[in-house]
């Protein structure tokens, strides 16, 4: 390692978040059906069903989840640590924890002419090889992929970044084609080595979900993206999920199925997580850190490269340079200088990459941004990348919290931080649930402004109607004030933990994450399309009164036709039988008489039947109401 270079062992998590709505087939219905359970507790109970299909197959494995009782320690997951240290309330723990599926990579088998790829190679197995890959269903309509990387041995962070920046290394789509036509000019005379390249590059184009043709073919196809993809697909197409749909007379069954690979990314965001159990630094600058003489630069150039040393986590106080390092890390930039942009780069071209200078006021202000509630702990959680050290001096102590029952004092210090990481991925988890939130009621004020532009047209032209896509909206606009509800609640982390160390550290990454403005941003969109819904309501009431009103001048107008019919073929056979009761020298006077009667009752049929039939629009109106 190079003389400046500090160490960490430990692990990485990279947690991916994928929207379950792809999975499900191309049913706009089942689409919307899916929507109406996200975030309830039906949803979290059909998830907890999955498991059943587990005894059939071995590509996964569950993190078993015991029940109400405190079970081993050794047999805990995160979500039962968390409870027991009162990081997480019960509610937590029975509503919004659904079971965490391992993934056995070696029941994955990709093709040969795939594995032959040099990309594949490059690129996508180290990746693949190196991760431990789990897969969580959350009630919340999501699909949480966790990528965890174990290093026993230090490594220095300026490596764990690189690690973590080749998640994101895309396929070179265009250079695969390139390589294609290159190699049908230099193998022409070598009709079997350029087939077997030629069904390699196939072979990874439909693996990508790549166009065959090099015109459009998008550039960034990362690796994190095709790994989560991978596995998701695997598990609808091994377990054979269903999500079970019934609401009032409607029920229906919806199944999950594999999502045809294609250039759009369907990954919703990434966090990066970094818990380092050990951290080392050069001995000469653990001396420089700790006050002691640091040998002369002479010396130095004689002696072998500096060894790494354990330090406490005390030395980010004493030392710029892990301050530094420290700063570099979470802002997770590398610097490399330019080469042969024709040499994909490779792991020989590590040394390469470099720490950028920060300023030196970010990196004097690491400290300030500490979470950790002990001195010899630190925590620092950022908007896309966070670092967790635990105290090494107490990590053989079991944690006993006097405010929680005392079968916490089952639970080891250090398997404490593993609850806090849960915590970060369920607040992370919260963010962008609020962000789906906030792109669909922007997208349903869209939808229901063009489609009430519609009604007003109509209503222009005296037709008030409401058709079924306007109350799809309203349906929508409920339910989304329904998940912003709920996402209120778990944007107040008292509400799920009960742990004032734990709830501070959530607030903290809430407000770094931007949750408030968030929050913001949806409570108006929800008020907007509440005004609209509102508005649809009216529409509805005045499209009730319309027909209503239509239907009682096409009754009036029914009555008035009768009533004349009558009086006209009455008054003939009326005139006959008063000439034949009464004296005949007086039918004028009968007809007089007769004519005085029924001319009001000729003339409100008559004056009924002019206002209805004045204009051609109502008679089209009532013929379509008389065909109705």
């Amino acid at each position: 390692m190079p003389f400046y270079s500090v160490a960490a062992s430990g692990h990485t998590h990279v947690i991916l978040l994928l929207n379950m709505r792809r999975f499900l087939s191309q049913d706009e219905r089942n689409r919307q059906r899916f929507e109406s359970l996200r975030g309830t507790d039906t949803l979290h109970q059909i998830i907890q069903e999955w498991r059943k299909n587990l005894s059939s197959q071995c590509t996964f494995s569950i993190l078993q989840q015991t029940g109400n009782e405190i079970p081993d320690e050794e047999t805990m997951t995160p979500e039962e640590i968390g409870f027991a240290t009162g990081v997480f309330r019960s509610i937590a723990r029975e509503r919004y924890f659904d079971p965490v599926y391992k993934v056995n990579k070696e029941a994955f088998k990709f093709p040969p002419d795939l594995v032959a790829n040099l990309q594949f190679k490059k690129l996508f197995l180290p990746v693949w090889e190196r991760w431990e890959v789990y897969i969580r269903p959350s009630m919340t309509g999501f699909f949480v992929v966790r990528l965890t990387w174990h290093y026993p041995k230090p490594r220095s962070l300026l490596q764990i970044a690189r690690e973590t920046h080749r998640l994101q290394s895309p396929f070179d789509v265009p250079s695969a084609l390139q390589w294609r036509e290159k190699a049908r000019r230099e193998y022409a005379d070598d009709p079997e080595r350029l087939e077997r390249t030629e069904r390699s590059i196939s072979c990874l184009l439909k693996w990508l979900g790549a166009e065959e043709e090099a015109d459009g073919v998008p550039v960034y196809y990362p690796v994190h993206w095709r790994l989560a993809m991978e596995v998701i697909n695997e598990f609808v197409r091994v377990l054979s999920p269903k999500i079970s749909y019934s609401s009032g007379r409607e029920s229906a069954e919806i199944p999950l199925a594999e999502a045809p690979i294609s250039p759009s990314i369907p990954l919703h965001d990434i966090y990066i997580l970094h818990h380092f159990d050990r951290l080392y630094v050069p001995s000469l600058e653990a001396h420089k850190a700790g006050g002691s003489e640091a040998p002369s630069s002479g010396a130095r150039k004689a002696s072998p490269p500096d060894p790494m040393r354990q330090v406490p986590v005390n030395i980010i106080r004493n030392s710029k340079i892990v301050r530094n390092q420290l700063t570099n890390l979470l802002e997770g930039s590398l610097l490399r200088p330019l080469g042969d942009p024709q040499k994909p780069a490779d792991a020989s071209d590590e040394l390469l990459f470099e720490f950028p200078s920060p300023r030196w006021k970010l990196a004097d202000e690491l400290l300030e941004r500490n979470l950790a509630t002990w001195s010899d702990e630190f925590c620092i959680l950022g908007p896309r990348l966070g670092i967790i050290i635990p105290s090494q001096k107490y990590e053989g102590y079991e944690l006993g919290v006097s405010t929680l029952p005392k079968p916490t004092l089952k639970v080891k210090y250090s398997r404490y931080w593993e609850a806090i990481e849960r915590l970060v991925e369920f607040v992370f988890e919260t963010r962008v649930l609020a962000q789906l939130i906030e792109s669909d009621s922007y997208r349903l004020l869209q939808d229901m402004a063009n489609k009430l532009e519609e009604v007003r047209q109509d209503m222009y032209r005296g037709n008030v109607r409401v058709d079924e896509t306007l109350r799809d909206h309203a349906i929508r606009a409920a339910h989304l004030m329904r998940l912003s509800a709920l996402v209120q609640s778990l944007a107040h982390p008292f509400f799920w933990s009960r742990a004032e160390y734990a709830a501070r550290k959530a607030q903290s990454l809430i407000e770094e994450l931007d949750m408030p403005r968030i929050l913001e941003h949806i409570q108006h969109n929800i008020e907007k399309v509440s005004d609209l819904a509102s508005h649809v309501d009216e529409i509805y009431v005045a499209d009730l009164a319309e027909q209503s009103n239509r239907r009682a001048t096409l009754l009036s107008v029914v009555l008035a036709a009768v009533s004349l019919t009558l009086v006209v073929l009455m008054i003939p056979s009326f005139l006959q039988d008063l000439t034949q009761f009464f004296d005949p020298d007086k039918k004028g006077l009968y007809i007089f008489l007769a004519a005085i009667c029924a001319l009001p009752q000729i003339v409100f049929s008559a004056w009924m039947l002019f206002k209805t039939f004045r204009r051609p629009c109502r008679i089209f109106s009532i013929i379509n109401e008389l065909l109705d």
